[in-house]
Parts: C-alpha cells; sequence; structure tokens
C-alpha cells in the first residue's frame, strides 16, 4: 500500500495536474485578436503551463472592461477549458488595483478620491493659505519637537500668537491627478464605498460574464499593489501629509474612543504623547483598510467560490509597508491564496516570505501558502530557475 502511495506521487510528479503547474502573468496589451489569444493559450498548454493571469498592461488598445474584452475574457476562459488550464482573473488596468482604470474615481467623485490630511506651519506673522481646515492649534515648536499645544475653535478669526508659538493648520486634501491612474487619482481605499464601486465595476462585471466557470476553470482573482494610499498622491507642496479619509475620524473614534484631531500635532512632532497617539492611528490605519479593502474582497471571492489572492504595496520593507499599507499582516487572513510578490532572482527578502507562510500554515498546514512568483526573464536557466522557486519554500519553513 505505502509503495502504491509513493508511485502516485512520483507519477504526479512525471506528469503535474494543471493546479501543480505554474501559470504565468499573461500580459494583455496591444489591439487584442481573439484567435492570437487562443494561439497563445494552445502554446501554453503545450509548454507545460497549468494555466495563466489575464494582465492588463502598458500599451493595451482594446477598451479596458468594454465589451471587446468581456467578450475575449470569456474566449480566453473557454479555451482553457478546452485545453486542461486554470483561468485567473486580475483585477485592475495595469497596477495598483482598486481603480478599475479611472471608472471608480468616476462615479464617485473626490469621495472616492485619495486624500491627505495635511500640515501647515505658519509662524506669528504667517497668514493661512484660504481654504476650509480641519483643525488649527497653537503650538511651541522646535525642529521636530513639540513642546506645547493648544487646539484652537477653526472660525475664532485672527490667533494672536507670541514670539515662539507657531500655528499648525490641517486641511483635508484631495490627492492631484496622475497620468499612471488614467488621469484620475489614485482611489479612497479607506472609504468602503469605494471599494464597494470597485468590486461592482470589476468583479460584479466577471461574474456576468464567465461566473458559471468560477471554482472550476476561472480559480480567483489577483489583486496587485494594494495600499492606503499611492506613491503617485500629491498634494499642496511643502506640506506633510498622512492618508486620510472622510469617515476616519468616526472611525477612530469608535475603535479607540477618543478624537484624534485633539492630538493630530503629536502624529506630525515628537512630543510625550507621540508614541501613542501614532500606534493608535496606524492600528486604526491596519483596521480601516484591511476590512475596507481586503475584508470586502475576501468576503465577495468567497461567497462566489473562487480564491482572492495578491500581494500589497512596498510589503517587503516594515517601515514603509506600514506608511503605505499599515500592517500587511492582518490582510492575509481575508485572502483564500495569499500572496507575496518576489520579483526577478531574490534570495534575500525574508519578511514577505515568512508572514506569507505563516498565514498559509492556518489555512492549508500541508501545503503552506501558495505564493506569487513572477521571474522577469523567460529565458532564466532552469538551474537558476529552481534557486529562485526553491527559495521561498525554504525560507517559508
Amino acid at each position: 500500500m505505502e509503495a502504491l502511495g509513493l508511485l502516485r506521487v512520483r507519477a504526479k510528479f512525471d506528469d503535474p495536474p494543471a493546479e501543480y503547474r505554474s501559470p504565468p502573468f499573461w500580459a494583455w496589451n496591444d489591439r487584442l485578436q481573439e484567435e492570437e489569444l487562443v494561439r497563445q493559450i494552445r502554446e501554453m498548454k503545450e509548454q507545460g503551463m497549468g494555466g495563466f493571469f489575464i494582465h492588463s498592461r502598458d500599451g493595451l488598445e482594446t477598451e479596458y472592461m468594454g465589451p471587446e474584452w468581456m467578450r475575449l475574457v470569456r474566449s480566453a476562459v473557454e479555451a482553457a477549458e478546452a485545453h486542461g488550464l486554470q483561468a485567473w482573473l486580475y483585477d485592475e488596468d495595469r497596477w495598483p488595483s482598486g481603480f478599475a482604470g479611472g471608472l471608480v474615481q468616476a462615479r464617485g467623485g473626490d469621495a472616492f478620491r485619495a486624500k491627505g490630511l495635511t500640515l501647515e506651519v505658519l509662524p506669528p506673522d504667517g497668514v493661512p493659505t484660504p481654504g476650509a481646515c480641519e483643525a488649527l492649534f497653537k503650538a511651541v515648536i522646535r525642529d521636530r519637537e513639540l513642546f506645547r499645544c493648544e487646539r484652537l475653535p477653526i472660525h475664532a478669526g485672527p490667533v494672536p500668537l507670541k514670539a515662539d508659538e507657531v500655528l499648525l493648520v490641517f486641511r483635508v486634501e484631495v490627492s492631484e491627478r496622475s497620468a499612471w491612474f488614467n488621469n484620475e487619482a489614485p482611489p479612497d481605499h479607506l472609504n468602503p464605498e469605494t471599494v464597494r464601486a470597485f468590486i461592482d465595476i470589476t468583479y460584479e462585471a466577471y461574474k456576468r460574464e464567465v461566473g458559471e466557470h468560477f471554482g472550476r476553470i476561472v480559480r480567483g482573482v489577483f489583486s496587485d499593489e494594494s495600499s492606503v494610499h499611492d506613491r503617485h498622491c500629491r498634494f499642496t507642496e511643502g506640506r506633510g501629509w498622512i492618508p486620510w479619509s472622510g469617515s476616519f475620524p468616526d472611525f477612530f473614534r469608535e475603535r479607540r474612543g477618543y478624537d484624534l484631531l485633539d492630538f493630530v500635532p503629536y502624529l506630525y512632532f515628537n512630543g510625550e504623547l507621540s508614541p501613542q497617539t501614532r500606534h493608535d492611528y496606524w492600528r486604526t490605519i491596519t483596521e480601516r483598510f484591511s476590512e475596507s479593502y481586503s475584508g470586502q474582497l475576501g468576503e465577495w471571492c468567497g461567497k462566489n467560490g473562487i480564491a482572492f489572492t495578491g500581494h500589497y504595496l512596498w510589503e517587503n520593507n516594515l517601515g514603509t509597508a506600514t506608511r503605505v499599507c499599515g500592517a500587511v499582516m492582518p490582510n492575509y487572513r481575508y485572502q483564500q491564496v495569499p500572496g507575496i510578490d518576489l520579483l526577478g532572482e531574490q534570495t534575500n527578502e525574508y519578511i514577505t516570505v515568512k508572514q506569507c507562510s505563516r498565514r498559509g500554515e492556518s489555512i492549508r498546514p500541508e501545503i503552506r501558502a501558495q505564493r506569487n512568483v513572477r521571474l522577469h526573464r523567460l529565458g532564466l536557466h532552469l538551474r537558476r530557475s529552481a534557486v529562485a522557486w526553491g527559495f521561498p519554500v525554504c525560507a517559508g519553513r
């Protein structure tokens, strides 16, 4: 019996089923043609691939999420079924995920556009820049040190300041637009309504088109470089800023029990209350983003019989990842297939591998986490390719 089991395992190594073969990221660009797409699917089958991720890329001339795009997605899924392959969807026009090529922001306006709480520091004789103010303080600072601060009424009129005092003006600003986001601002993922619109525009559209294949041929959706803000966010030059959203102050009060705006200078300057304020802020950012974005996507995928997978922006750098995502690891609890982005021939990235592996153990301990490893060069020598794949397998143990 034991020998028979080993023979079956050996047979799978000799001819692995589709689920154990590589599904490459398949770039869709140029003017898409059904005949060419089907030909490439046939080529992937002949070369031993197990499936593919449909991935919108630079140079796409077919309208993203338009009627022709959706028709070709259906054709690709049907061709995958005919060849015994798995099809994985990708939820964005290039990356990062969450804006549906600009359709999300167009639907919701500024409410769905990324925001920052910006800070303007004015000397005693300074005049505030016109515009709505979220919070106002007079304070004594020296460089990054905060010695004293007092919150003021926003509409108190001119504020008399002593020679050693400054005025701290906090405003909510909507990010400028970016060519990378198809001349839109990045999306506001701290707003659950933004993510609901993203699901409606993208995920529900795919369900209408190929939903009958969910769980069989269409195995899941990849969400790419998701974050609370992106490096493309731009606000008034010279002002510091932190991620923000219209509903965030109320959410913070609900979770932490106090008004964050009463202590907001301690986020920007070093003072007695800075450690606790910063801890509470980033903890709440983590909760809001993970529940608003990852939670909603994971729930939708679970209900529809497919896997939510993907990776988060700058997940490999603990400090930067906190700035753009809060803590990354809590998001993995919502992914049916936790994923990371391990580009090229890297053998020195441990944080992402360990985090993803720990989450994978709680889902399917016998195989740990499935990891999304993408290699840039198709001409990579087989021996070096084995090293690149073997590293996360070993490091995650």
